[in-house]
């Protein structure tokens, strides 16, 4: 089983599937330092925040966004993109990072 103690995951989700989450996985042993937010990603001025936040301490970030983009709509996807880039690092080349957020 692959661990890396080093690595740190922060799931984002609205506070009941966090709850419930945390409820279901509360036995299983997690094999990084994982991180639960409680948050509405569409409450702009609190994303900025945890965005700033989570680039100002780390040397690398990969956001994963396919589970919050068939919920949002287009301008709250086009407003988390401008703020991706505003306060994430680009990996790679820009088509890159792009590619990430589809």
């Amino acid at each position: 089983m692959y661990e890396d103690s080093s690595l740190r995951w922060i799931e984002v989700d609205y506070p009941h599937m966090i709850e419930l989450k945390e409820e279901r996985l509360s036995g299983e042993p997690t094999r990084c330092k994982l991180e639960r937010i409680k948050m509405d990603l569409t409450d702009r001025p609190a994303r900025q925040r945890l965005l700033s936040e989570v680039s100002s301490r780390a040397s690398s970030v990969l956001v994963l966004t396919e589970g919050v983009i068939p919920y949002l709509k287009v301008e709250e996807v086009a407003a988390l993109a401008d703020d991706l880039r505003t306060y994430i690092s680009p990996i790679g080349t820009s088509s890159q990072t792009l590619a990430l957020l589809r």
